[in-house]
């Protein structure tokens, strides 16, 4: 049996799932800090990498990075740099191995985003090279600049309104 529904109760239906979608329920405020203390207490458990191994075949064992490593590492190393601001990195492994980077930068007002985005991809594949050794080697680095920011007043504005 085929159910359709005219355009009123359609709305009905829609205004209801919001109101019920911004309803708290019951009791919420009162568990909610230690229900997101819990969720902020899990431990993560990242994807390993396989790592160059120094010692490949004169020791046992292998070196792995997770994931979740490497994208600690190149997010510290980005937010050192001038001219952008970290918006996420993704990191995309297949089998053990890292197949793909991608990096979302705001860049701040005035720069030049090609150049800058230059600049960042080489420090992303330095931090590649030092963590992974050469299985780094090729892997993709995509930089998408989501955002322009400003990050002070800039000095060649004149406008005396502007305060």
């Amino acid at each position: 049996m085929a159910m359709t529904t005219d355009p009123i109760s359609e709305r009905i239906l829609e205004r209801a799932r919001d109101v019920l979608r911004d309803t708290p329920e019951p009791g919420w405020d009162a568990v909610v800090e230690q229900v997101l203390a819990r969720v902020r207490a899990t431990p993560r458990q990242g994807w390993p990498i396989r790592a160059e191994d120094p010692a490949a075949g004169v020791a046992p064992g292998g070196i792995a990075v997770t994931d979740l490593a490497l994208s600690g590492q190149i997010a510290r190393r980005v937010r050192t740099m001038a001219d952008v601001e970290l918006d996420g990195v993704e990191i995309r492994v297949v089998d053990e191995r890292l197949t793909a980077v991608r990096v979302d930068l705001a860049g701040h007002y005035g720069a030049r985003l090609g150049p800058t985005g230059g600049v960042v991809r080489t420090a992303i594949e330095d931090v590649l090279a030092e963590t992974l050794g050469d299985r780094a080697a090729g892997v993709p680095i995509d930089l998408v600049f989501t955002d322009v920011v400003t990050d002070g007043p800039d000095p060649d504005d004149t406008d005396p309104l502007r305060d």
